[in-house]
């Protein structure tokens, strides 16, 4: 298991639309948001790409401070172009 696997299950999502669907559908089969993690991570494992939870979630808050980079950039220089 490995947070590799995290990275290329979503590559795999973006190359396969019929596992990308099944993947969106998971969030209205299940009521819990625990639930829905736990089948994805399933299914991620039934496609060939074993990751644990803690794995899953790192590379969830990876990803966000990325995103959250340009956003404080673009915030930094609307803020200085205001001076």
């Amino acid at each position: 298991m490995s947070i590799a696997n995290v990275k290329e299950f979503y590559l795999h999502l973006e190359r396969n639309p019929r596992i990308r669907q099944e993947a969106l559908l998971l969030q209205h089969q299940y009521a819990g948001q625990e639930e829905v993690i736990n089948a994805f991570i399933l299914l991620a494992q039934r496609e060939g790409f074993p990751f644990t939870l803690e794995e899953f979630i790192q590379v969830m808050y990876e990803n966000a401070r990325e995103v959250e980079k340009p956003a404080r950039a673009t915030s930094t220089d609307s803020s200085s172009s205001k001076s």
